[in-house]
């Protein structure tokens, strides 16, 4: 699938306005939610040492995107 001139100069965007370790918060984050929901919709095939992993996995990530995105934590009525 092609990226449409919108993506890629939001992309380009991204990439000058986000640190390595911002972006990479992201990613992992991105990864996370997409493995989880893999799972969580197949009930029929869970495996529990997977789920293990994930949960590790998401705790790490939420650790990460804290550090990178600080405003997450603010308790302002809107974010969390």
């Amino acid at each position: 699938m092609a990226l449409t001139e919108r993506q890629k100069k939001r992309i380009d965007w991204l990439n000058q306005m986000l640190t390595p370790e911002q972006r990479q918060a992201i990613l992992y984050a991105y990864l996370d939610v997409t493995a989880v929901s893999k799972i969580v919709g197949d009930e029929d095939n869970w495996d529990w040492r997977v789920i293990a992993e994930l949960g590790k996995a998401t705790t790490e990530t939420k650790a990460d995107l804290e550090r990178e995105f600080p405003f997450l934590l603010e308790d302002n009525g809107e974010l969390i």
